[in-house]
């Protein structure tokens, strides 16, 4: 009879190791193709519905429908992009619909923002765009990461403090719950 042998780790566990297995192999990449903006060495996070619905808004606005800035930047990220299904990203991680908090680097100050697509923007309610340039830099990347990024007033340096990912039913990708918020 074969001995069955108990795993040393859960399911996240082992998400959260082959995660960082890919960003050690490929740190020290450089995106060649955005001379701009982008300055991640590893891919980003981002789950398979948040990626269709993305895809989505680069298609319409290749159409002429929106002449919006980014786009080619959150194009590059999403090209190379680690996509998993909506049920296993891994907590931490800054989804579409994530209320965030980040600590700018250079002064010490923290703001809380939530995701959204540039339909629902509203600086005054905190709600930043992906396709703003903090939104995209922020997309797929985890409590922990510093992310560094050109900005209409020059290169500022973020840590992602803390996330809190908005609840979603796996098959639909709507919210499921009232919305979290971070505190």
């Amino acid at each position: 009879m074969p001995m069955l042998i108990e795993p040393q780790f859960g399911k996240s566990e082992v998400l959260r190791r082959v995660i960082q297995i890919v960003r050690i192999a490929t740190a020290g990449y450089k995106n060649s193709e955005s001379k701009e903006n982008t300055v991640r060495e590893y891919p980003i996070i981002v789950s398979d519905i948040d990626v269709y619905r993305l895809r989505g808004l680069l298609g319409a606005a290749r159409g002429g429908i929106l002449d919006l800035a980014h786009l080619d930047d959150l194009r590059n990220e999403l090209e190379r992009a680690i996509v998993m299904p909506v049920g296993e990203v891994p907590r931490g991680v800054v989804t579409m619909g994530a209320k965030v908090q980040v600590r700018d680097l250079g002064n010490g100050r923290i703001e809380g923002f939530e995701l959204v697509y540039p339909r629902d923007a509203d600086a005054s309610a905190h709600r930043l765009s992906v396709l703003a340039p903090l939104g995209t830099a922020l997309l797929g990347n985890a409590e922990g990461d510093a992310v560094e990024w050109r900005m209409p007033g020059g290169t500022r340096t973020f840590r992602i403090e803390r996330v809190m990912q908005a609840p979603r039913r796996v098959h639909t990708g709507i919210a499921s719950a009232p919305e979290a918020r971070l505190a």
